[in-house]
């Protein structure tokens, strides 16, 4: 096993790997007495444990933590995200499994607030080779725009703060303007960075993409991503190699049946032109069981 065999109960990992040796990190929610904190465990390429698990939160409030996601860059250092309530919290550690601090301090800095009740949670990580990364958030305020908002931090962990990526129109009275939901970002070595998303309209789900600029910039366009708009395309996954060429997977629902699916997936270059259209991966996918 990855982590201690005992009665705590651990659960919702999420593991990142060390491009240069192969290592990786686990990160997971571990329940004990009712009350869940978020933890590391450093590993080896083999899969074997390196020291001891690593309490990523501080857990002195007593308020639960949950959905944590990790990025590891070269040589082993990684940076931890998680939620408490609606705060999304991060924290960065040396390879050796000490708290960093620089531009954020230890215990965690509170990011923002993310979209209201998100399941799965609304927002995602990504680090490149520099050891630079960039956060990704969805937030809305009753009868207010949905919004997806950044963050960039330098391989130090220093930042600028908060800024728009993405926004919709607020929703006429008692009108709907939809969602941003399920985020995922890359981001290349260059500090190039695109985030992927379903956003929610009358007609349903559409998987959309938007370039990550520097916080001063005018918001970029909104790309489609599917070669045509389906109403049934949601939960996308980018992923991205140095030069910022990516490929987006993403589920499309089969109508009228809605509980069967298909995965799709489609290359993109780093100004988000697709070469090529989109292609089948999987089908019939029974979502049913």
């Amino acid at each position: 096993p990855v982590v201690p065999a005992d009665a705590a109960r651990r659960y919702e990992p999420d593991y990142a790997v060390d491009p240069a040796t192969g290592a990786g990190v686990v990160v997971y929610q571990r329940s004990t007495g009712g009350i869940d904190t978020i933890w590391a465990q450093r590993l080896a390429a083999d899969g074997a444990r390196v020291g001891v698990e690593i309490q990523v939160d501080p857990g002195a409030d007593g308020d639960t933590q949950s959905f944590p996601k990790v990025v590891v860059a070269p040589g082993g250092a990684f940076a931890v995200s998680w939620r408490e309530g609606s705060i999304i919290r991060l924290q960065r550690f040396s390879a050796t499994g000490g708290e960093r601090g620089g531009g954020v301090p230890a215990g965690g800095v509170d990011i923002g607030a993310v979209l209201s009740s998100p399941i799965p949670p609304a927002y995602d990580l990504a680090m490149n080779a520099a050891g630079e990364f960039v956060m990704v958030w969805g937030r809305q305020t009753f009868g207010q725009a949905s919004r997806l908002f950044a963050r960039r931090f330098d391989a130090a962990g220093a930042s600028s703060g908060e800024f728009v990526v993405a926004s919709l129109a607020p929703p006429p009275p008692g009108g709907f303007a939809g969602q941003y939901l399920d985020p995922s970002v890359a981001i290349a070595d260059s500090g190039a960075a695109v985030v992927v998303f379903h956003q929610t309209t009358g007609g349903g789900p559409r998987v959309r993409a938007t370039r990550i600029g520097a916080p001063t910039d005018p918001l970029a366009p909104v790309t489609a991503i599917a070669e045509a708009d389906f109403n049934s395309d949601l939960d996308p996954e980018i992923f991205m190699d140095a030069a910022g060429n990516a490929v987006v997977v993403w589920e499309r629902q089969n109508v009228p049946t809605a509980n069967r699916s298909s995965l799709w997936v489609r290359e993109f270059a780093p100004n988000l032109t697709p070469p090529d259209g989109e292609s089948l991966v999987a089908q019939n996918l029974d979502l049913a069981g």
